[in-house]
């Protein structure tokens, strides 16, 4: 192995160590966010409605599944269906210090958006 192959290899570890430490281990989040707007302050969840009689054992333990959706106006009118979930609202994985400057610019009037593809 080369010299330059050498380096590649240190700074792809390096890199990745950084990474990981930073983000994996330190304040790695799970957000929700719009693909059509573009927000994560939007999205939101809420309680599917308990089923009636006649539901199974499993239905029955699952209760507490969630509805995610989307809550700008220019969104509430392309979701196609009541009580299921927003297919353009998809989780994804930021810093939390990213939400929290999010939240902080929104308490500004500053509208952050993102491009999700």
């Amino acid at each position: 192995m080369g010299e330059m192959e050498r380096d590649s290899l240190l700074s792809h570890g390096a890199a990745f160590c950084l990474h990981d430490r930073l983000f994996n281990c330190s304040d790695r989040h799970v957000a929700y966010a719009c693909s059509r707007c573009g927000d994560l302050l939007s999205p939101a969840t809420e309680r599917s409605k308990i089923l009636s009689a006649g539901q199974s054992k499993f239905d029955a333990m699952n209760k507490a599944r969630l509805r995610v959706f989307c809550r700008n106006k220019m969104c509430i009118n392309e979701v196609s269906r009541e009580g299921a979930d927003d297919v353009k609202v998809e989780p994804i994985a930021l810093p939390y210090v990213y939400r929290y400057l999010v939240n902080e610019l929104a308490g500004m009037n500053i509208k952050l958006t993102m491009k999700i593809e």
